[in-house]
């Protein structure tokens, strides 16, 4: 063993001990990738089946070795054998060319102290499994050289570690910091929302665009263990509200009735189009919202459809030749509101359409600044109205939420959601509340991802990008959604939720709020991210 060797996959991977699940669970991983592994115990329990260097006290000690060591004092608690004696410890971690610290997966700071000799080797390791994959974070401790990081990624990459480096560990780890507010307002659309599991599931594939429905993503990591790293890190974090757990968050899947639910693939089956019954549509609204809505009407809708567009981001409209587009002859089937707007104006505006109507019409009324039963108040009873979603769909699924305000009659869904058919859009009913489903969760996401670059976790955005993709099983990275849905939306969207609900846990990432007014704010304005 005591040959030099030059290059990263020829490194020697060696655990003093076996543990710690953490530990097994990396020893599993990279025994399965290289024959160099070395274990320090009696016999190889950690690993079935694989044949395990066992590395004694009186061998020599290879020159090319990466140490993982869990949290204790390197300075003075170090490991030793059953008489006390740590010098062989010593000699490991003095010769090892790169040692990695393994944080805890109970959310916990770590404990431990690295003495001025080795913190330049010396990297923060956490680790956290999905599925199959084992996803690490990897940070600068104090101290940390960039050669020494440059070496740890490589060495990790030797095995087919999927990386992200982080400029020092951020309590918690960054994978929890992003899945945390997540998972609990996905309760908060059960528990307090009345959403079925069910349409929560299938909503955040089909219209979130994540890969994995988000219960069942709960589901597989345990939901006892979500709900515990939820409180550990609200409380690690002094109740930093975006952590906070939201009442009995995810109660025993087994146990539990409200958690049982079918399929995803049970979800999503089209009723036929009804031909004929939406003839002319009317969007009005902020340009990106409108644009994004008559595209995805003309994609899905198999009629001959008559859209026209009216963008706006104020009103009253001063534009005379905006004006003369609209044709009171000839009313609209079906007018969309996206005007994202106070819901003053919004209100005027509607009472202003009103002239394009006649009793037969229907209006749809977004849900992305506030509940729809809001601005419908100007909306005579005879006018079918129900609230929608508001953001048009990302990822080509003909899915739309649509609601019934408290103060219209419910027959008005039932007309609405024939009409939804009829363009070739699947309704789901939801709960009218501010953001809808789909919107919340995105702005949510959007915002968290944000936050690890405010706070310095993370120096890209594409950084940031790649380790939401991972952390949510998105389609695409939150910020690259941003740039499509522009960030004033994101803004109107969390600042509703934090009126409705009175909690700070829906505040705007300052990054982001930074953006919006100097005009990087995404599709709005032609700058973003990305753009």
């Amino acid at each position: 063993m005591g040959e030099t060797m030059n290059t990263p996959s020829s490194f020697y991977y060696c655990f003093p001990k076996t543990e710690t699940d953490t530990q097994k669970l990396l020893v599993k991983y990279i025994g399965g990738k290289t024959a160099n592994l070395l274990l320090i115990e009696k016999s190889p329990t950690a690993l079935e089946h694989k044949e395990i260097n066992l590395l004694h006290p009186d061998e020599t000690i290879p020159e090319n070795l990466a140490l993982f060591v869990e949290q204790f004092d390197l300075s003075e608690q170090l490991p030793g054998d059953e008489d006390g004696n740590n010098s062989f410890f010593k000699t490991l971690i003095n010769s090892a060319k790169i040692i990695f610290v393994l944080l805890p997966n109970d959310i916990s700071p770590g404990k431990y102290r690295i003495p001025s000799t080795l913190s330049e080797k010396t990297c923060g390791l956490r680790i956290n499994q999905k599925d199959e994959t084992l996803l690490c974070e990897l940070s600068y401790q104090n101290g940390t050289t960039s050669s020494a990081m440059e070496l740890a990624k490589e060495v990790l990459a030797a095995v087919d570690l999927s990386l992200t480096v982080c400029e020092y560990t951020a309590t918690g780890g960054i994978w929890n910091r992003l899945r945390v507010p997540i998972e609990a307002e996905t309760w908060r659309l059960i528990r307090e929302t009345a959403l079925s599991p069910s349409l929560v599931n299938f909503l955040s594939v089909q219209g979130v665009g994540m890969k994995t429905g988000i219960l069942d993503q709960v589901k597989s990591m345990g939901a006892d263990s979500r709900t515990l790293a939820a409180r550990e890190l609200a409380r690690a974090t002094f109740g930093d509200a975006r952590f906070r757990p939201i009442g009995d968050q995810f109660p025993s899947l087994e146990d539990n009735a409200v958690l049982r639910w079918d399929p995803v693939e049970t979800m999503g089956k089209q009723k036929p189009a009804i031909a004929g019954q939406i003839k002319k549509v009317l969007i009005v609204g902020v340009p990106q919202l409108v644009l994004g809505w008559k595209e995805q009407l003309h994609l899905f809708c198999q009629d001959d459809l008559e859209i026209e567009t009216l963008p706006l981001r104020s009103f009253p409209i001063e534009d005379d030749e905006l004006l003369a587009q609209l044709s009171s002859d000839d009313p609209y089937n079906l007018i969309m509101d996206c005007f994202l707007a106070p819901v003053e104006m919004r209100m005027d505006l509607l009472a202003w359409l009103l002239n394009y109507l006649n009793q037969d019409s229907q209006v749809w009324v977004h849900m992305l600044n506030s509940a729809a039963a809001v601005p419908v108040q100007v909306i005579p009873e005879q006018v079918t109205t129900v609230g929608f979603g508001g953001l048009p769909p990302l990822w080509d699924e003909p899915v739309i939420e649509l609601c019934c305000p408290n103060n219209v009659n419910r027959s008005s869904l039932h007309k609405a959601q024939e009409a939804a058919f009829s363009l070739g859009l699947q309704p789901y009913e939801i709960k009218d509340e501010p953001a809808g489903m789909i919107a919340r969760l995105l702005a949510i996401m959007i915002n968290q991802t944000a936050f690890l670059l405010r706070e310095g976790v993370l120096l890209t955005p594409k950084d940031a990008d790649k380790v939401a993709r991972e952390s949510y099983e998105l389609k695409a990275g939150p910020l690259e959604i941003a740039d499509l849905m522009g960030l004033e939306i994101v803004e109107a969207i969390l600042n509703s939720l934090s009126l409705f609900y009175g909690e700070d846990r829906y505040r705007l990432c300052p990054e982001l709020l930074l953006r919006i007014e100097t005009g990087r704010a995404g599709i709005s304005t032609g700058k973003g991210f990305y753009l």
